[in-house]
């Protein structure tokens, strides 16, 4: 009786889920760097033998040759070791960055719709105060209803 592990690489090793795999691969990798470059890290793809890494911003020239230099000692690393891991045979590695700005959601919209409702108000209200503005007031607001009411 097989389990779900291994009916998973039987079915990710077939020819049609070859990006599985890469993508599987490419995540391994990633996750053998050290945290703080696995954060810089957006994502990763391999395309004609090639290994590009998408960073999130924008790193110093040392720094950039430091993890190529890093990624291509864990590749020889995993080719020598081979212990039944996935291999994809990759010579080259590249550091991009995307520029395009991380996007946020506005749960609150900046515009609120104007909506007007008809007034269903007539002024028919009693209000009877025992302070003479307050009666004043009242009988006011009472008199602008009934106006809009008939207009």
């Amino acid at each position: 009786m097989k389990n779900t592990k291994q009916i998973f690489d039987v079915i990710v090793n077939q020819p049609q889920f070859s990006k599985l795999l890469e993508y599987k691969y490419i995540n391994y990798l990633k996750s053998l760097l050290l945290p703080s470059y696995q954060n810089l890290i957006k994502y990763g793809y391999i395309k004609n033998q090639i290994l590009t890494f998408v960073l999130k911003t924008n790193i110093a020239k040392q720094e950039r040759d430091n993890i190529i230099n890093i990624i291509k000692s864990i590749l020889n690393l995993i080719s020598k070791q081979n212990d039944g891991y996935i291999y994809v045979d990759i010579k080259d590695v590249v550091l991009r960055v995307d520029f395009s700005p991380i996007k946020l959601y506005d749960f609150y919209p900046k515009t609120i719709p104007h909506i007007k409702y008809k007034e269903r108000a007539k002024g028919d209200v009693v209000a009877s105060f025992r302070d003479e503005k307050l009666n004043k007031i009242a009988k006011e607001i009472m008199q602008i209803i009934k106006k809009h009411h008939e207009s």
